[in-house]
C-alpha cells in the first residue's frame, strides 16, 4: 500500500469528522491538510460541487462515504432550493427513513428511522437541540419538521450510527438541519455577492385554492474572503386542503341477536360515532436564516448564525358527526336476524360490528344523533435557534472548539367550535362497514332539518420552551503514531425549561334555542367530499360560526382568564443535561489494508425537576390540591465503536457498535397525580406521574458494505441490529404501593414495560449512466430498498407482536432524471408497507392502538433555464392520488381515511 493513497484516506477520514462535527470539534481537517503540508504530498481531494439533480445525489454519497459512521445526506440542487417542498419529503428516500405526514393537522410531518418511530429520533440545527411541539404541546420528543421550511437551509443530515464526539442521539438515530456557512458557498467562489428572488405557486385540487410563497436569499464575501454573510429568506400563504373521514370505536358490548325466537348473546367492538371531517387549512409562514462567518487568520473560524420560524396554521372544519349512543344501540337491543336475505346485524370473525340495520331492533327513539359541528383550529408555532461556534487552532497538536447556543419555542392552539344536534329515525338507519370505508343510510330529509343548538367550546394550549447550550471541545493529534490520529474529549451542558398549560374546556349552553337555531343552520352542503368513494351521506347542513360570534362575542373572546387552566394537563419542567466524552480516531493498517475508525465513551447525567398540581379526594368527596414537585436524575455511559476497513481504492467495509438512549417524555414524568381514597379502602386508585421511569436505551450492530465505482456510481449494502431495553407504555396496575398511603392501589401510570428487537437491511444504488452508457448521458437513477422487523418481547404491546410504532417492514424508493444544458426532469417514487402507527391515546384522536395502510407517492418535476440567470419549475406532487387509510389490528376494522389529494406547483427564480 503506498505511503500516498494511506495518507490520502487519512485525509478523507479528518474530511468526513469536519463535515458531520458542527456544534463540535470542526478542525480535524485543518490538522489533516497541515499534515499533508509537512510530509510534502499533493491534496487529492475531491472538490464536490452541487450541480444539478445528479450534483446532488453525488454530493450526499460522498458526504456517506468519508463520514466517521453511517450517515445519509440530502443536500440542495442549488442555493436554496430542493426538489421537495418539505423537510419530511426531501430526505424520505433515503434508506431506513419513512415519514408520517400531517394529514390529521394535529401535529406535524414525523421522520422513523430503522423501525423506531419519531420519538426516538434526536433531532438538531447545526449540532444543537430543537425544541417541538409535539402533538398539541404533548410528547414533546416528537419533532415536527414541516415548522421548518427547506428553503433556508443548506442540507440534512440522518445519522444512523453513534460517536462519543456526537450529541448522544435517540434509539433511532439523529436528523440534523444545517444552515448555510457564507464562505463555503459556492457562488461566492468567483464573485463576491449574490443575490436570489423566487416566487411559488400551487393548488390543490380538492378545494383549489392557490398559495403564495416568496423566498429571498442573499449572501457576500469580502475581497481577502475572510469575513462572509447571508440572509435567507420565506414567506408564504398557503392553501392545504384534505378530508378525513372517521371511526371511534367502543370495545366488549354484549350485543343480543334473536334468531327464529331464540337469543344468542356476543362480545363485539361497535362503532361508537362515524365523523366527516372537510380540513381546510391557511398556513402562513415567515422564516429567516442569517449567519457571519470571519476567518481572521489560518488559525480561527467564527460562526454565528441564526433561525427564526414561525408557522401559523389557521383551519376551518365543518364536521359532521353520526353518533351512535353505546347504551342503547349495542347494549340493549335485540336484532331480529329472522328476516331472510336481510339480517339485522353481522359480527365478523373478529368481534367486529360490520353492518346493523336498526328497523330490525329494538332501539329506542333517541339511541341515533346526528351533529353538525363548525370548527376554528388554529395552531402557531415558533422556533428559535441561535448560536456562535468558534475553531481555534492552537498548535499544530492542539485544537478546540467552543460553541454556545440558545433555543426556544412559543406553541399556541386556539380551538373554538359551535355544534347543533337532533336524533335520527332508528328505523330508517343502517351502519354498513363491510366497503373500503363505511356508509350510512339515512334519509336526507332526516339529515338536513330539525336541529336545535347543543354548546359552543373553547380550549387553548400554550408550551412555552427555552434551551440554552454550552460546548467545549479539544482535539490533540499525533504525529507517526502506528494506531492514533488523534485523541478527542470535551464537555457539553444544556438546560432546557418547558412550561405547558391546557386549558379547561370552555362550554357555553345558555344561549336561546329559537334565535341560534334560526341564525346558525344555513341551507349549505359541503364540498365534494372525499372524491370517488360514493359517500353517504352525501349532504348534510353546516352551521355559521360567524353567525355564533355575532349572537355571542363570548365564543370569540373567551380565554384563559375565563375558562381557567386544566390541572390533569399542565406542567412545569426543567431538564439538565451534563455529558463528558473522550474518543480515539484510529489510523493503522489491518493485513496491508487502510483502517480508520474512532473508539470513545459518552457519559450523560439527566437531572429531571417537575412541578404540577395534585389532587386528592377524600371519601366523603372533598377534593384538595396542592402544587408538588419531584426531582430524579441518573447516569448513562453510551460507548460507541466505528470501524472502516479500505478494501480498496472504491470499496470498504463499515463495523459499529454503540449505545444509544431516548429519554422518556416530559409530561410521563411530571407529578400530575389524581389521587381518590375509597370508603372502605379496598378500591383506591390513583392516576400518577413517574418520575422513576428509566430512560430507554438500545444496544446497536452495524454492518455496511460500500462501493464506489469509476463509472461515478455508489452502492451500499448495509445490515443493522437494535436491542432494546425499557420501552415505555402507559398502564394500569392492581395491588400496587403508593407512596405515602397504606395499602394497596390500582395505579394508571407510565411504566418501564417491555424490552425488544428492530433489525434489517438496507441496499440502495446511485448510477448516473453517462460513463457506463455514453449514449444516455444525462440519464441517471437511484433506487433503494429497505426490510425492517421490529418486534417487542411481551406480546401485550401494541397489540400483540406488530413491533415498534413508525416502522414499516418494506419500504422501496426510486428517482428517475434527465439533465440537459437548459432543462432537467426528475420523477420520485416512495413506497412503503403497513404499519403500526401509535399506541391508544397518544395523540392518534382515537383510544385504539392505529395502523395505517401501505401508502405510495409519485412526484414528476420539471425545470427550466431559459437564461443564464432565470429557472423555472413546475412540480406534480402525490400524482396518483393516493389515500391513506388507517384501521384497527386487522385491516377490515376502519379507523380513518385521508383523502389528501394532487398538489401542483410552479416557480421562477431569478439569480442576481
Amino acid at each position: 500500500m503506498s505511503l500516498n493513497f494511506h495518507n490520502k484516506n487519512k485525509l478523507a477520514i479528518a474530511i468526513s469528522m469536519a463535515v458531520f462535527s458542527t456544534g463540535v470539534l470542526n478542525t480535524s481537517l485543518a490538522a489533516a491538510q497541515e499534515s499533508q503540508k509537512n510530509d510534502d504530498q499533493p491534496s487529492e481531494v475531491e472538490v464536490i460541487e452541487v450541480q444539478g439533480i445528479y450534483g446532488s445525489l453525488k454530493d450526499a454519497a460522498q458526504i456517506k462515504r468519508y463520514a466517521d459512521t453511517v450517515v445519509d445526506a440530502v443536500t440542495s440542487e442549488d442555493i436554496g432550493e430542493f426538489s421537495d417542498d418539505s423537510i419530511a419529503g426531501a430526505i424520505q428516500r433515503i434508506p431506513g427513513v419513512q415519514i408520517e405526514t400531517d394529514d390529521a393537522g394535529t401535529d406535524g410531518d414525523r421522520v422513523s428511522i430503522r423501525g423506531l418511530g419519531p420519538e426516538f429520533v434526536n433531532s438538531t440545527i447545526n449540532g444543537r437541540r430543537l425544541l417541538s411541539s409535539g402533538n398539541e404541546g404533548k410528547n414533546l420528543r416528537k419533532m415536527n419538521f414541516n415548522a421548518f421550511p427547506p428553503s433556508v437551509l443548506s442540507g440534512v443530515r440522518v445519522v444512523k450510527g453513534s460517536t462519543a464526539s456526537r450529541p448522544e442521539s435517540g434509539l433511532a438515530g439523529q436528523v440534523d438541519l444545517q444552515t448555510m456557512k457564507p464562505l463555503d458557498l459556492r457562488k461566492l467562489r468567483k464573485k463576491d455577492m449574490f443575490t436570489s428572488v423566487g416566487v411559488r405557486t400551487d393548488i390543490n385540487d380538492i378545494d383549489e385554492e392557490p398559495g403564495i410563497r416568496f423566498n429571498v436569499i442573499s449572501a457576500f464575501r469580502n475581497d481577502d474572503s475572510d469575513l462572509g454573510g447571508y440572509v435567507a429568506l420565506e414567506a408564504s400563504d398557503e392553501h392545504k386542503s384534505r378530508d378525513q373521514m372517521r371511526i371511534n370505536w367502543g370495545d366488549n358490548y354484549s350485543i343480543t341477536q334473536e334468531i327464529n325466537g331464540e337469543s344468542e348473546t356476543e362480545t363485539a367492538r361497535a362503532p361508537k360515532n362515524v365523523t366527516f371531517n372537510p380540513i381546510r387549512e391557511t398556513p402562513s409562514r415567515l422564516a429567516i436564516a442569517t449567519g457571519i462567518q470571519y476567518q481572521p487568520n489560518a488559525d480561527i473560524d467564527i460562526n454565528w448564525d441564526f433561525m427564526y420560524s414561525n408557522y401559523n396554521n389557521e383551519s376551518t372544519r365543518n364536521q359532521f358527526q353520526i353518533n351512535m349512543n353505546q347504551n342503547r344501540v349495542w347494549k340493549n337491543p335485540v336484532y331480529d336476524q329472522s328476516e331472510a336475505g336481510n339480517p339485522g346485524i353481522v359480527i365478523d370473525e373478529n368481534g367486529t360490528v360490520r353492518y346493523a340495520n336498526l328497523a330490525q331492533s329494538n332501539v329506542g327513539a333517541d339511541g341515533v344523533a346526528a351533529r353538525t359541528t363548525a370548527t376554528k383550529y388554529d395552531n402557531e408555532t415558533t422556533n428559535l435557534v441561535t448560536g456562535i461556534n468558534v475553531d481555534w487552532i492552537f498548535s499544530y497538536a492542539l485544537k478546540g472548539n467552543f460553541d454556545a447556543y440558545l433555543s426556544t419555542l412559543d406553541y399556541e392552539q386556539d380551538l373554538r367550535f359551535v355544534r347543533f344536534e337532533k336524533d335520527l329515525d332508528p328505523s330508517t338507519f343502517i351502519y354498513d362497514g363491510t366497503g373500503n370505508i363505511p356508509s350510512i343510510t339515512a334519509p336526507d330529509a332526516d339529515i338536513l332539518e330539525g336541529y336545535e343548538y347543543s354548546r359552543a367550546s373553547i380550549r387553548q394550549i400554550a408550551t412555552e420552551g427555552e434551551n440554552f447550550g454550552l460546548t467545549a471541545d479539544f482535539e490533540y493529534a499525533f504525529d507517526n503514531n502506528d494506531l492514533l490520529s488523534s485523541v478527542f474529549f470535551g464537555a457539553h451542558f444544556d438546560r432546557t425549561d418547558i412550561d405547558s398549560k391546557r386549558s379547561n374546556s370552555g362550554t357555553l349552553d345558555d344561549f336561546p334555542d329559537e334565535m341560534l337555531g334560526a341564525a346558525l343552520i344555513g341551507d349549505r352542503l359541503p364540498e365534494e367530499f372525499i372524491d370517488g368513494e360514493n359517500i353517504s351521506p352525501s349532504r348534510y347542513l353546516v352551521p355559521l360560526y360567524s353567525s355564533a360570534v355575532t349572537i355571542d362575542p363570548r365564543i370569540e373572546s373567551y380565554s384563559w382568564d375565563e375558562i381557567g387552566v386544566d390541572p390533569d394537563q399542565s406542567y412545569e419542567m426543567t431538564e439538565d443535561i451534563f455529558a463528558i466524552y473522550g474518543q480515539a480516531n484510529l489510523y493503522t493498517e489491518v493485513f496491508g489494508l487502510p483502517l480508520t475508525g474512532n473508539v470513545g465513551m459518552r457519559a450523560v447525567f439527566t437531572d429531571n425537576e417537575a412541578t404540577a398540581l395534585q389532587e386528592i379526594e377524600t371519601v366523603s368527596g372533598e377534593v384538595t390540591e396542592s402544587l408538588v414537585t419531584t426531582q430524579t436524575d441518573y447516569w448513562e455511559y453510551l460507548p460507541s465503536l466505528n470501524l472502516n476497513l479500505a478494501l480498496n481504492d472504491d470499496m470498504s467495509l463499515r463495523f459499529g457498535l454503540s449505545r444509544t438512549m431516548s429519554r422518556p417524555d416530559y409530561q410521563d414524568i411530571a407529578p400530575i397525580n389524581r389521587i381518590k381514597l375509597d370508603i372502605d379502602g379496598d378500591d383506591n386508585s390513583a392516576v400518577i406521574g413517574n418520575p422513576s421511569l428509566n430512560p430507554m436505551t438500545s444496544e446497536n450492530l452495524d454492518v455496511t458494505f460500500e462501493y464506489y465505482s469509476k463509472y461515478d456510481s455508489a452502492f451500499i449494502l448495509s445490515g443493522f441490529y437494535k436491542e432494546i431495553d425499557d420501552f415505555i407504555i402507559r398502564d394500569t396496575l392492581v395491588d400496587q404501593p403508593l407512596a405515602g398511603y397504606d395499602g394497596l392501589w390500582e395505579l394508571t401510570t407510565n411504566i418501564n414495560f417491555s424490552d425488544g428487537t428492530a433489525e434489517g437491511v438496507e441496499i440502495g444504488l446511485l448510477q448516473p449512466l453517462e460513463k457506463l452508457v455514453p449514449a444516455l448521458a444525462g440519464f441517471g437513477f437511484s433506487v433503494n430498498y429497505t426490510y425492517v422487523d421490529s418486534k417487542f418481547d411481551r406480546e401485550n404491546v401494541g397489540d400483540a407482536g406488530f413491533g415498534f410504532p413508525g416502522s414499516s417492514k418494506d419500504n422501496f424508493n426510486f428517482v428517475g432524471f434527465y439533465e440537459a444544458d437548459w432543462y432537467k426532469i426528475r420523477v420520485a417514487y416512495t413506497y412503503r408497507g403497513s404499519f403500526f402507527r401509535s399506541l391508544g391515546g397518544t395523540g392518534s384522536q382515537s383510544s385504539t392502538s392505529r395502523f395505517s395502510g401501505e401508502q405510495e407517492k409519485l412526484n414528476v418535476n420539471v425545470s427550466f433555464k431559459p437564461t443564464r440567470n432565470l429557472s423555472i419549475k413546475l412540480s406534480a406532487n402525490n400524482v396518483t392520488d393516493d389515500k391513506r387509510r388507517d384501521f384497527y389490528g386487522d385491516e377490515s376494522t376502519f379507523l380513518d381515511y385521508f383523502d389528501r389529494g394532487r398538489t401542483y406547483s410552479a416557480s421562477l427564480k431569478y439569480n442576481f
